[in-house]
């Protein structure tokens, strides 16, 4: 794991990177219902939770603030989205002008997936990219993400809108990561029902 040099940890404390998931599959809220609960959500509500969600996938890039599982992690760095883990990660200094860009925009395109049953079926891969309690690997994960119609099309948006001089790669990668961070806050909202928003406020203030 990185080493967190940030003097300021917006998010608070780093999470136990032992713990990759929520709870086993069987445990998990049922699609139908994370996705009515998103889509249906009060304006006012829906931005609050983006927020919170753009927040932490930017985190370990502008800060070196990692919430994320070592399997995300692991994900960035072989994607060369993040520096190698024997590296300390400088606030503000860990990225080239090209990464969060890319993150925004990936983040962007899945939050315009509206539709239930869009939303229903990115909630599907998420659960996917889980075997055994840990994330699967970089090139497993991807080639989920890519049978998905869906997401496919947004691999295909950000190529056309980074590509050159973004590699298809750091595209998809950054989808991932993003989609990641996307399902991951809803079923920690849903499945634990935390008030991330509020709770994520207070460390930032």
């Amino acid at each position: 794991m990185m080493t967190e040099v940030s003097d300021v940890n917006v998010l608070g404390e780093v999470s136990s990177s032992s713990d990759d998931t929520e709870g086993e599959e069987s445990d998990w809220i049922p699609n139908s219902k994370i996705a009515d609960w998103f889509v249906l959500l009060h304006r006012g509500a829906l931005e609050g939770n983006v927020e919170v969600i753009q927040i932490h996938l930017l985190a370990p890039f502008l800060f070196g603030v990692i919430k994320q599982p070592d399997g995300w992690i692991w994900w960035a760095i072989e994607g060369k989205l993040l520096p190698p883990s024997n590296e300390v990660i400088l606030p503000g200094g860990a990225v080239n002008s090209l990464q969060v860009p890319l993150l925004k925009a990936a983040l962007s395109h899945l939050l315009q997936l509206k539709p239930t049953i869009e939303l229903i079926n990115v909630m599907h891969v998420f659960k996917q990219l889980y075997e055994k309690k840990k994330l699967v690997s970089l090139k497993t994960a991807l080639r989920l993400l890519m049978r998905e119609e869906i997401i496919d099309g947004i691999f295909k948006r950000m190529y056309a809108d980074y590509s050159p001089p973004a590699k298809k790669k750091a595209c998809r990668v950054a989808v991932l990561l993003s989609l990641w961070q996307y399902c991951n806050h809803i079923t920690c909202v849903m499945h634990r029902n935390e008030n991330v928003v509020i709770e994520t406020k207070k460390r930032i203030q």
